[in-house]
């Protein structure tokens, strides 16, 4: 994800509308990694207790369900645009001929 970050952003010709889609899912997707890499790993550490209060437990599991809610939601809007994309270009072309071959 952090790579997908990184190339998005410093290759120039990447710089278009559409690929920031690209690189807002890698975010979305990257805090997901985190917050629920974030529980498991002190629930590991302590060989299945959870050492911390209540409340960031809580917190930790909330964090990471409005994190996977999010990318679902950049999912279906990645979806969605490239269903709007696909069909706008199928509408413009029925009309026309296919390419005669040579």
């Amino acid at each position: 994800n952090i790579m997908v970050i990184i190339c998005v952003s410093l290759y120039k010709p990447m710089h278009k509308p559409h690929k920031v889609n690209a690189i807002s899912l890698a975010v979305a997707d990257h805090f997901v990694g985190l917050s629920g890499m974030l529980g498991m790993m002190i629930v590991n550490i302590y060989r299945g207790i959870w050492p911390l209060p209540p409340f960031v437990c809580t917190l930790v599991l909330i964090t990471d369900s409005v994190c996977g809610t999010v990318l679902m939601f950049h999912i279906c809007l990645i979806v969605h645009n490239r269903f709007k994309e696909t069909s706008i270009r199928y509408r413009t072309d029925r009309g026309r001929e296919p390419p005669k071959r040579k």
